[in-house]
């Protein structure tokens, strides 16, 4: 549901630039993601969800296998605003908020289930979200 909702704010966002002039927006996305993975299935889903919440006034353009430049690379480029979006680790997120690196600390958490647990806590969904948009990026999921 999160997907949907991020695919479709998205699609809200440029579907009035493309519509009022007729023509399609592309998006690049950028992921280290290697084809045929969870990941780029994920991110395949995403970009079909996008095009069919705009009506095909959105094309996100797929750029897997760090085609575009390492992880590190390319989320700096988003941050700059030469990438639209990508997909990353969180590894790769604490170069943009260093905070983050704290979250994958070895033995923070007793189990596996426990770090998705505060992963996906309001609290920290929301420091998440504040500590990249202070950044100037907008963070899906």
């Amino acid at each position: 549901m999160k997907r949907v909702t991020g695919a479709f704010a998205l699609a809200v966002l440029a579907a009035a630039t493309s519509s009022a002039t007729g023509q399609t927006t592309e998006l690049r996305y950028a992921s280290s993601s290697p084809p045929k993975t969870v990941w780029a299935t994920q991110a395949e889903r995403f970009a079909s969800d996008v095009a069919e919440a705009s009506k095909n006034n959105i094309k996100v353009n797929l750029f897997l296998a760090s085609q575009l430049g390492s992880e590190q690379d390319t989320i700096q480029q988003v941050a700059r605003g030469r990438i639209d979006m990508g997909g990353y680790s969180l590894t790769a997120g604490s170069l943009i908020v260093p905070e983050l690196s704290v979250l994958s600390m070895q033995f923070f958490f007793r189990t596996a289930a426990e770090q998705d647990c505060v992963y996906d806590t309001p609290a920290v969904t929301k420091y998440v979200n504040d500590a990249f948009a202070a950044k100037g990026i907008q963070f899906l999921g």
